[in-house]
């Protein structure tokens, strides 16, 4: 997965992100994504780690600073210095707060990376320390990879006992019954599968899901499209190999 428009990510020894950027301009600001206690995330594990009461939060033993996030706007309400975020990365939800004017400004469905500290006293949120737009989608899978090397990292150092994972195999439910053919009027065959693939169920789509909802398309173009869009980003996969939706 090729970093180099955005962010190149590392650990040390406890499990902290450290970032190369691809212009002079954005090195000094790369830098504070150096510091110690920049830890990578998913929401679902930030969220998690909150336990609803205000204070300091531990995640696997260590207690949370700073925190590098990569995922989707999906508000935003900017009101002159202060911009107020709503962001999703397919695992659960978060807002943050920019109050740093030298920062970029994002709209609904922007792709970002953000690093910032987190706020749980009387509110729970992520204060902006430094952000910027995702160039290349593959940014979001390798994220989720760092996230969850820093998750094993530190349950390790740690010696955080944490619950065995259940490897039964999931039994996916029946493709749904409702197909359409494919209406070119709809528009592209990609842009109606990606729409298909965004939902809100966890478990998301099979391709066997894809292929029945668009029985009328051609289905080696169908699967073409699934498979670009998994090697893109725009799919992640969710219980399995064989679930994905979209980011």
């Amino acid at each position: 997965m090729d970093f180099s428009s955005s962010f190149m990510g590392g650990y040390g020894d406890a499990g902290e992100t450290q970032t190369q950027m691809s212009t002079p301009a954005k090195q000094r600001d790369a830098q504070r994504e150096k510091e110690p206690g920049v830890t990578p995330l998913l929401i679902d594990q930030l969220n998690k780690a909150q336990s609803g009461v205000p204070g300091p939060i531990t995640y696997c033993g260590q207690t949370l600073r700073r925190v590098h996030l990569v995922a989707k706007v999906t508000s935003a309400d900017i009101q002159g210095a202060q911009a107020n975020y709503e962001i999703s990365d397919g695992t659960g939800s978060l807002r943050v707060q920019n109050f740093l004017a030298d920062m970029p400004e994002f709209a609904e469905d922007d792709l970002v990376s953000i690093v910032g500290e987190v706020r749980n006293d009387k509110d729970f949120y992520v204060s902006v320390v430094y952000c910027s737009k995702v160039v290349d989608k593959a940014d979001v899978g390798y994220h989720k990879i760092l996230s969850l090397h820093t998750f094993m990292n530190l349950t390790q150092k740690n010696k955080v006992v944490v619950a065995p994972i259940d490897f039964s195999p999931v039994k996916s439910s029946a493709p749904t019954q409702a197909t359409q053919d494919f209406k070119p009027s709809d528009g592209p065959i990609r842009d109606q599968i990606k729409k298909f693939c965004d939902t809100s169920d966890e478990v998301g789509k099979t391709l066997a899901d894809v292929l029945a909802h668009f029985k009328g398309a051609d289905e080696a173009d169908v699967k073409k499209h699934v498979e670009d869009m998994k090697d893109s980003g725009e799919f992640y996969e969710t219980i399995d190999d064989n679930h994905f939706k979209a980011i």
